[in-house]
C-alpha cells in the first residue's frame, strides 16, 4: 500500500500499479494537515493488523543503512578518494547517510551538496545552517523542522545546496575530469 500525494506524476503511479503496488493518490496537503499522505499511511498500518508504517521521513534507519552500506560502497569504488558526494533528495536518508560517512571517512575533505531546487525546505534547511526559514516553493507535503526533528537533524553532513543550472553546471566542469563518475 502506497500512499502518495496526487501532485505526484502519472507516469509514477502507472509504474507502481504495473510493479503490483496498491497506490492511492491523496491531496497534498501540508504536512501538518490530517490529510497529508504520511498521516493517512500512518494511520492504515495502525487500523491493520500486522500491518507496518515505514515512517519513512522520521525513521534514522534510512539514513543508517547508507551510512554503513551506500557510503562505504562509494568510498571503496573511488579508492576513498571522493571530492564531492552531490545527491537529489526524497526523504534525505541516501545524502544523509553516504554524506555523513564520507565526511569521516576522508577527514571532513569530502563536500557533499544538496540537489534541491530554492523553495524547498531542504534547500532552506541547509542555506539557513539548520534553521528553518519561510520557503517560497510549491512543496507543501514535507513537514517542518519542528516537528520532524530527526528528519532534519540527519542532513548535519550536507555542505552546499545546489540546484537547476548551478547543478548542470558542476555536472559540465567535473565530467570530463579523469577519475570522476556520473550516475
Amino acid at each position: 500500500m502506497i500512499y502518495m500525494p496526487d501532485s505526484q506524476s502519472q507516469e509514477k503511479i502507472d509504474l507502481l500499479r504495473m510493479l503490483g503496488a496498491d497506490v492511492r493518490p491523496v491531496p497534498a496537503v501540508p504536512y501538518e494537515d490530517a490529510r497529508n499522505y504520511n498521516h493517512q499511511a500512518r494511520d492504515y498500518a495502525r487500523a491493520l493488523p500486522g500491518a507496518v508504517w515505514t515512517d519513512q521521513f522520521d525513521n534514522t534507519a534510512n539514513t543508517d543503512v547508507h551510512y554503513r552500506t551506500t557510503g562505504p560502497e562509494i568510498w571503496a569504488q573511488t579508492s576513498g578518494v571522493v571530492d564531492a558526494f552531490i545527491a537529489a533528495t526524497g526523504t534525505g536518508g541516501t545524502l544523509a547517510g553516504v554524506g555523513r560517512y564520507l565526511k569521516e571517512k576522508s577527514g571532513g575533505k569530502s563536500q557533499v551538496w544538496l540537489a534541491d531546487p530554492p523553495g524547498s525546505v531542504l534547500h532552506s534547511y541547509v542555506t539557513s545552517g539548520g534553521k528553518l526559514k519561510e520557503r517560497t516553493g510549491s512543496s507543501i507535503t514535507e513537514g517542518t523542522v519542528k516537528r520532524r526533528p530527526l528528519f532534519f537533524s540527519s542532513l548535519s553532513s550536507v555542505s552546499h545546496p545546489v540546484g537547476g543550472v548551478m547543478l548542470f553546471v558542476l555536472y559540465v566542469v567535473h565530467r570530463n575530469r579523469p577519475g570522476t563518475h556520473h550516475g
